[in-house]
Formats: structure tokens, sequence, C-alpha cells
């Protein structure tokens, strides 16, 4: 065999080998056009009904005045998770269902992992969200929660800083404001001011109570549609324990320390001008001669 008749050889040895890959990869193609074509449908149908479900979601949470930041993500967050299921529909067409399942199997593990260390964190997210739904408090409300009370001045997806009196800003975590007590004392926009007082025991009893009654009832700030209240309680050592009971708008004006002093102020007036004695404890000690003459030496 001469140089030219190998060389014919080869091509045509190389004609039929790239002819066969051709029909080999067309066949492949020909075989998985279903399965791309129904890939870009499903993708195609995931995205139009993702978007559309997150701008109802927007629309209809805007009407309930829900935060800006929650309606973001909650929002998102469904559109997401449409695209994730429409991205695995598609991986299981083409057989890679179980490959993937087996990443997030490995994925699911590390991320408990990370769970746990960081699982205060996420209870704190969480919660965040929780109470961007519900709403118990707003800014500028006062509230008391985990001991501390305050002006609430800012509300994060993961704590909640209140300003108390003394003017100390104070982050509270969000699980702690979420799983214990809270008290808002704005929400009803009123709140109760009771000072206690004694009296002798000789005292005319509906006489200090009339007393007492006429000078609250001249406090200018208090409620007017709320009654001023003053209760007698119980026998005390030294004298007859009365409580007293005023309402006030609050928070707004700062009035609540305010009005208490003049609770103070006009109920010991009142009763200085209507000679009602507000005892304090005596403490009488009765000495034997022993006790004295051993005082003595």
């Amino acid at each position: 065999m001469n140089l030219e008749e190998l060389l014919q050889l080869l091509t045509t040895l190389e004609k039929s080998t790239l002819e066969r890959t051709f029909w080999r990869i067309l066949d492949y193609l020909l075989e998985w056009v279903p399965q791309i074509l129904m890939a870009i449908a499903i993708a195609v149908v995931a995205f139009l009904v993702a978007r559309m479900l997150r701008r109802f979601v927007r629309r209809q949470m805007a009407r309930t005045a829900a935060s800006p930041a929650i309606i973001a993500l909650l929002s998102n967050l469904l559109y997401s998770a449409i695209l994730l299921g429409g991205l695995f529909f598609i991986l299981g067409l083409f057989g890679l269902d179980k490959t993937v399942t087996s990443l997030l199997a490995g994925a699911g593990i590390v991320g408990l992992a990370l769970g746990f260390a960081l699982k205060d964190l996420a209870a704190g997210y969480i919660s965040g969200v929780l109470l961007a739904i519900i709403r118990p408090f707003e800014i500028n409300d006062v509230i008391e929660v985990s001991g501390h009370m305050g002006v609430v001045t800012g509300i994060g997806m993961w704590k909640t800083v209140i300003e108390n009196f003394d003017g100390q800003s104070i982050m509270i975590p969000n699980n702690q404001v979420f799983s214990g007590a809270l008290v808002n004392y704005s929400r009803n926009g009123k709140r109760r001011i009771e000072v206690r007082v004694g009296v002798a025991y000789d005292t005319d009893l509906r006489r200090a109570e009339r007393v007492a009654r006429e000078a609250l009832e001249q406090i200018e700030s208090r409620l007017t549609d709320e009654p001023v209240e003053v209760f007698f309680t119980n026998f005390g050592a030294s004298s007859i324990d009365c409580v007293t009971r005023v309402w006030i708008p609050y928070p707004e004006g700062g009035l609540y320390f305010a009005v208490q002093h003049e609770v103070v102020v006009r109920i010991k007036a009142a009763f200085d001008a209507a000679d009602i004695t507000i005892p304090f404890p005596i403490r009488t000690i009765v000495m034997d001669d022993n006790s004295r003459d051993s005082a003595d030496s």
C-alpha cells in the first residue's frame, strides 16, 4: 500500500467516524427535546406565577399597614420558594433530582450544626418577623418587657430598642420580647395613678374620704371621664390605710410623675386644712426595774 492509498483510507475512516458521531449527537438531542421543551415551559410558568404572587402579596399586605420591611421579606421569600420549586422539578426531568436531594441532605447537616450555633440569632430574626406581623407596639409607645420600661425608639429584625426614663438606650433581643410578658402602656391611651396614705384611728373616715376626693377632683390634668376613687383598705399598725386613684392621659405630655406629685401635695394640704392626722409609726419601749438596773450598770 502506497502513501496515496493510505491517505485515502484515513479520509474515509474520518468521514465515517464524524458521521456516526454526528448522528449519535442528533439522536441524543432528539431524545431529550421533549424534556428540554418541558423545562423551558416550567421555567417560564414558575417565573410568571412567582412574580404574580409576589405582587399580590405586596398589595394585600399593604392594606394591613404592615411594615415595608416585612412586606418585602415575605413576598421575596414566596417568590424564591416558587422559583426553587420550579428548578427542582426541572432537574427531576433530567434525572438529577436524586443528586440534588443528596446535596441538600449534606447541606442540611451543615445547616443543622449552624442552627444550633446560631439558634439565638435565628430565633431573634423569626421573632422579629412575628412582631412585625402582630405589631403589639409601635415607635414611641411606652412598654415594659424583660424588666425594662421605656419608650420604643427602634424596631429591628433582631432587636427592639427602648430608651428608659433615665435616658439609657436598651437593646432587647426580639425572642425575649416575643416570648416574655409585654406591657404596652400606650395602647389604651390612659394610665391610673395610685397613692396610698394613712389616717389616725380616731378619724371620721367618711369625712376623710370626702376631703380626699374633693382635693383630687381639682387636678386639672386628670381624665374627667374617669372617677376619682378613695378606698380604705386595711387596719395598719398605726393608721387606717387608704388608697386613692386618679386616671391621666398616657403617655402624652409626660404627666405621670407630675400628677403623682400633685396627688400627694393636695392630699397633705387638704388633710392639714381639715385637721385630719396622717400618723407615723411610734414605738414605745417599756423597761422594768431589772432592765433599768442592767442598763445603768
